[in-house]
């Protein structure tokens, strides 16, 4: 429990254009992580540790979001919490706002066929996605909810059914919503709330569904 409480879970709302770890910085681009600072947390929050969030050691990025992408990023110093989210066999879901061009004059039948083809009729680098949920919104948005994190996975997707991404935001990982977080800010979580909303028991390990419940 000690290694537990010990651990930092934190909350960003990411803005447009800035970086996620592992990218190459060109021109004036900054990192996400320079925002994890006093003057950006939510109304509210409260920080009382020694360090600075943005110079926690082993603070790592659970989720990549592109630069030109935006919304629900999560830093946490656990390991277990960071491969939970997007380790290679996570079923944690991740929702996405996408706004889309290039289905202005499709019919709803097109529409709905469309939908269906994302959902789990799509390849890329030359294997099947994980199945998806896709749904539209209206005539220029998508809700996609994921399972899965390849670079660029929802903009390849679109581009695979003619549409082009123009802006994806990220509202929700697990049971954790961006609501509440206004852009650039963040802020801490407790372990034991973060591990509730992303479906784990109290040793850290995946929870399992209890006896008799139903699965799909």
């Amino acid at each position: 429990m000690a290694r537990r409480a010990a651990s930092h879970i934190l909350l960003q709302h990411k803005p447009y254009s800035f970086l996620s770890p592992s990218t190459n910085a060109k021109g004036n681009k900054q990192f996400a992580s320079q925002l994890l600072v006093r003057k950006n947390l939510r109304n509210g929050a409260q920080w009382s540790a020694d360090e600075p969030a943005t110079m926690l050691p082993r603070l790592q990025c659970a989720g990549r979001l592109d630069a030109d992408s935006t919304g629900l990023m999560i830093w946490s110093t656990s390991e277990q919490i960071v491969r939970h989210i997007i380790g290679a066999s996570t079923s944690v879901e991740k929702e996405y706002i996408v706004r889309v061009r290039g289905a202005e004059a499709w019919t709803r039948d097109r529409r709905a066929d469309i939908a269906e083809i994302l959902q789990s009729g799509v390849s890329l680098d030359g294997a099947p996605l994980k199945r998806a949920d896709v749904g539209w919104l209206n005539e220029s948005q998508l809700r996609f909810v994921l399972r899965e994190g390849k670079h660029r996975q929802i903009r390849r997707m679109c581009e695979y059914v003619g549409l082009e991404a123009t802006a994806v935001k990220r509202v929700r990982i697990g049971d954790i919503k961006l609501a509440g977080l206004g852009v650039g800010q963040w802020a801490p979580i407790g372990w034991v709330r973060a591990a509730n909303l992303l479906n784990l028991d109290d040793g850290g390990r995946r929870r399992q569904p209890s006896r008799g419940a139903e699965t799909t």
